[in-house]
């Protein structure tokens, strides 16, 4: 199979900054929780929509940061990229690459539990809190997936394609502005049958 690496990175890169968007809007709609009188809100209006929406974004994570290193050739993948590396490169680079592979590979097994026994797949051997236990995944290792694999894609884009990936993809603003509005009922009606 031919693999075609500036498709695979472009790819990684959108993957990365959706799981960056994802990963920030789940703690940010996890930490308006503890404000009471949201909660109260959430509670008692919108709480369907509010925990589908949390979960969502969890579950879109989970599934975001399985797939950078599931090991299937016929994927974007971070090994997949891997196979475009020329025969030349330089081997302290590959060797820094494998390096930080391995260092991804002990979150991704985590990560590899939840998308499979709760998020992608529902086992019957435990329950959901069973297998979040058993993972052992933390918020930290969220965020540290999320990080590690950026700065790989960063490196690898500018050592072997001369090109620099940016993130730093924040949702966290926007719910927060939604929140507020909320809170201080500056919610707009809109009448949907005029004409704009």
């Amino acid at each position: 199979m031919e693999y075609d690496a500036a498709r695979i990175r472009e790819s990684l890169h959108s993957m990365l900054m959706q799981a960056e968007i994802d990963f920030d809007l789940w703690q940010s709609m996890r930490m308006a929780r503890e404000n009471k009188n949201l909660n109260l809100l959430i509670s008692s209006r919108y709480l369907h929509f509010y925990s589908s929406a949390e979960n969502t974004f969890f579950n879109s994570l989970v599934a975001i940061l399985y797939a950078l290193f599931e090991n299937r050739d016929d994927t974007v993948n971070f090994w997949s990229l891997r196979k475009t590396f020329p025969p030349d490169a330089c081997p302290e680079f590959v060797q820094g690459v494998n390096q930080k592979f391995s260092e991804i590979k002990i979150i991704w097994k985590r990560i590899c539990v939840i998308r499979n026994e709760v998020v992608g797949h529902q086992t019957l051997k435990r329950t959901k809190s069973q297998s979040h236990e058993l993972s052992g995944l933390t918020i930290k290792d969220l965020q540290d997936m999320i990080t590690l694999c950026q700065d790989l894609l960063f490196d690898i884009s500018g050592e072997l394609h001369n090109v620099h990936m940016l993130f730093n993809i924040r949702g966290k603003k926007y719910f927060e502005n939604l929140i507020d509005d909320i809170c201080a009922n500056l919610v707009v009606k809109m009448d949907l049958t005029k004409d704009t």
